[in-house]
């Protein structure tokens, strides 16, 4: 009984961490974290977190880098594309679906 409410309870903690995640401001994504286009790409303040698995899920963070150094951002698929945020370097590559 006890060893249920263990489990239970660890994952609801994991359920409101995703949830909490989900929704927050790309500046504070994290890699592997998946975006929504947030209308324009390039308005990072519209750019939401969101649950990969979701269909709202276009672009997935690959790698978080120091500021300035977009030219170190990971090649692949049709695009790489950055932000500067709170002087870190935010690369995104679409979500294979």
């Amino acid at each position: 009984m006890a060893h249920r409410l263990i489990l239970g309870a660890a994952a609801l903690i994991a359920v409101a961490g995703l949830t909490t995640a989900c929704g927050k401001s790309a500046s504070s994504a994290k890699e592997g974290d998946c975006l929504d286009n947030g209308g324009m790409m390039a308005d990072l303040n519209k750019t939401k977190i969101v649950a990969c698995d979701s269909a709202k899920a276009k672009y997935r963070v690959s790698a978080i880098l120091g500021p300035n150094r977009k030219q170190d951002c990971p090649k692949g698929g049709m695009f790489t594309f950055s932000w500067q945020a709170d002087g870190k370097t935010i690369c995104i590559l679409p979500v294979k679906k």
